[in-house]
């Protein structure tokens, strides 16, 4: 009974060790994931003079990227149910990266706007990170006690990631002696970084069998958020539709949203 208990403490304390490791690397997954929300804040005038637009273009940056980050967050879910949430998380991290060197060389405001836009796909990193975690823990019959433990962690270096992403924006900046593309590169740097983490440091999940995309209700989401979207969006150009049709998208918009929840 000794060494059987004995050896029951060491499978505990090696699991413990293993899901220890698995939220340090998301804690640093997270603090990228909070540097990106937080560093492009303080340099948003200089970005604003070097695509030599007006600061109330800069909206459509954030519209952009929102409207894509409600679309691809539960389609990205599902696929990492269904294919593996390691396999996803990397994908998205890849793509972020991408964008994020996208940002960097971008020399208009359409180049930019896209750049922007695709790098949202950063949205599912912390459901994917909870999800994994859950089912590390639920292996070892404490899921979601260490899933609990693991989201207050994640949220902590998130915060943390975007006030430093903030702060250091600004200096850098300073220091490369205004050089906007060389300050941009630093959270590309960090993003690319954290997609060699996530391949070397994350184990994948299995699969859960019998999971299928709901394409029509996908499609149903999409719809809807382009028509609320839209209308708010005519709300800004000066030459738009009149009031009459921003009413009735918007109307149409929120009741598509209503049949998707229903």
């Amino acid at each position: 009974m000794s060494r059987a208990s004995s050896a029951a403490e060491r499978l505990r304390g090696s699991s413990f060790g293993i899901t220890a490791g698995l939220i340090g690397w998301f804690v640093v997954v997270e603090l990228t994931s909070g540097i990106l929300q937080g560093y492009y804040v303080p340099l948003l005038s200089d970005i604003v003079v070097h695509l030599g637009v007006t600061d109330a273009d800069v909206n459509w940056f954030e519209a952009a990227q929102l409207l894509l980050s409600a679309l691809v967050l539960p389609i990205l879910a599902k696929l990492g149910d269904m294919y593996g949430h390691k396999k996803v998380l990397l994908a998205s991290a890849i793509l972020t990266a991408g964008a994020s060197w996208w940002l960097v060389f971008a020399d208009s405001f359409t180049t930019f706007l896209i750049a922007w836009a695709l790098q949202g796909f950063y949205v599912v990193w912390l459901p994917l990170e909870i999800a994994l975690v859950f089912e590390r823990g639920r292996r070892q019959a404490r899921g979601v006690s260490q899933t609990r433990r693991a989201a207050g962690l994640l949220v902590v270096g998130l915060q943390a990631g975007a006030i430093l992403g903030a702060l250091a924006a600004g200096r850098l900046f300073a220091a490369t002696s205004e050089n906007l593309q060389l300050t941009l590169m630093v959270p590309a740097v960090a993003v690319t970084l954290v997609c060699v983490v996530i391949w070397l440091g994350v184990p994948e999940s299995e699969p859960v069998p019998g999971r299928r995309l709901d394409i029509g209700g996908f499609v149903l989401l999409a719809f809807a958020l382009l028509l609320v979207t839209g209308a708010l969006s005519f709300l800004r150009v000066p030459d738009g539709p009149g009031a009459g049709v921003v009413v009735a998208l918007l109307i149409t918009g929120l009741a598509a949203l209503a049949v998707f929840v229903w």
